[in-house]
């Protein structure tokens, strides 16, 4: 059985979420679609999950000649764990699932879901996380909640809503804050709501094609950044990195910074393989895979994208450079670790695809 697609939509109460979500589901052809609105009593933990199964024309799927409208209480794991088991089952039949988080949630709960149990990991595969800001109030709510900024920082794609309504100039300076927290969403209008459905789903930005779009032009510059914003930078390289170091160096960087990097993602080379190793992390869960072998002749072009809010970049830059072997060395010279491990503990590297 193929792994279902989720789709993670998050934004701000009256964004515009469930709106885009309907045109979603009209635009897709009868698939049917799961589609999931959370509801939360804090920022963390779901309380309610209203499930409905859809089609192609938003009509709620007919299940043994009855509505399946069903009110799931508990969590997320609770509510896909379920639907997998209904859907092994023959009970119940869905090619596709979209979450809707509530207004103010953070995103990284919902995301870790699908990276922390292996059961899930096993059944599901997180596609996207798409955010929808409300043009005209984008810049006062990015300013006023962190978890506006925390939903930039985790969005594949970012879709402006009323986007026609702001000055051209006003437009120009969002665009330019959202691109200095998260260089690689792919900013997109409402306008278009077939191309905005081609643009939105399938896109796996959780995987190795989802890495290689990261813009390469070497580290961002975030002066322009305003005090307390999300921001990113780009470590660049065609060095290979030696692989106990780098292993060490992300162990005990996400001991001591874990909580400040709200995702991070790229593909480099390891010294000895012939493989791209896939990095993907969303604060302390960090995942690695190989992908296939590098093309013959084609550069070894090492990008990681990091984005979070307060980043100790010199302090990433440098432990990084110093994972790197010389051309024409086995190994990494050895230096002193740019990070002291606080503990033995070790964050969990898990199997991305």
């Amino acid at each position: 059985m193929s792994l279902v697609p989720v789709t993670i939509v998050t934004g701000l109460p009256c964004s515009g979420k469930t709106s885009l979500i309907r045109q979603l589901i009209q635009h897709q052809n009868g698939e049917r679609i799961v589609w999931i609105a959370m509801s939360f009593e804090s920022t963390v933990t779901p309380t309610d999950v209203d499930l409905r199964v859809l089609s192609g024309e938003e009509q709620v799927v007919d299940i043994d000649n009855g509505e399946l409208r069903c009110q799931v209480r508990g969590d997320l794991l609770r509510a896909v764990r379920t639907l997998q088991t209904q859907r092994a089952q023959g009970v119940l039949q869905f090619d596709r699932v979209i979450i809707e988080t509530s207004g103010l949630a953070e995103p990284a709960p919902v995301v870790q879901t699908f990276f922390a149990d292996e059961a899930i990991c096993d059944q599901y595969r997180l596609d996207a996380v798409i955010t929808v800001l409300n043009a005209e109030q984008a810049m006062e709510q990015l300013d006023a909640h962190h978890e506006a900024q925390d939903q930039v920082g985790f969005a594949d794609r970012i879709v402006l809503t009323r986007n026609d309504t702001i000055t051209a100039g006003a437009s120009r300076a969002l665009h330019g804050r959202l691109k200095r927290m998260n260089p690689r969403a792919r900013l997109l209008s409402s306008d278009s709501h077939l191309v905005m459905a081609q643009q939105l789903l399938d896109i796996r930005g959780f995987t190795l094609n989802g890495v290689l779009d990261i813009d390469a032009g070497g580290l961002i510059d975030a002066e322009n950044a305003r005090d307390g914003d999300v921001t990113s930078f780009v470590f660049r390289t065609q060095q290979a990195f030696d692989k106990q170091r780098v292993e060490d160096f992300f162990s005990s960087m996400l001991l001591v910074y874990a909580d400040r990097l709200i995702r991070y993602k790229g593909v480099v080379t390891v010294a000895g393989a012939a493989q791209p190793v896939v990095i993907q992390g969303v604060h302390r869960l960090m995942g690695t895979d190989a992908d296939d072998d590098w093309k013959k002749g084609a550069p070894r072009d090492n990008r990681i994208l990091f984005i979070g809010r307060n980043m100790p970049q010199e302090v990433i830059v440098q432990g990084l450079s110093d994972c790197l072997i010389a051309p024409g060395a086995t190994e990494a010279t050895p230096r002193p670790a740019a990070i002291k491990k606080g503990s033995t503990m070790q964050p969990p590297f898990r199997r991305v695809t």
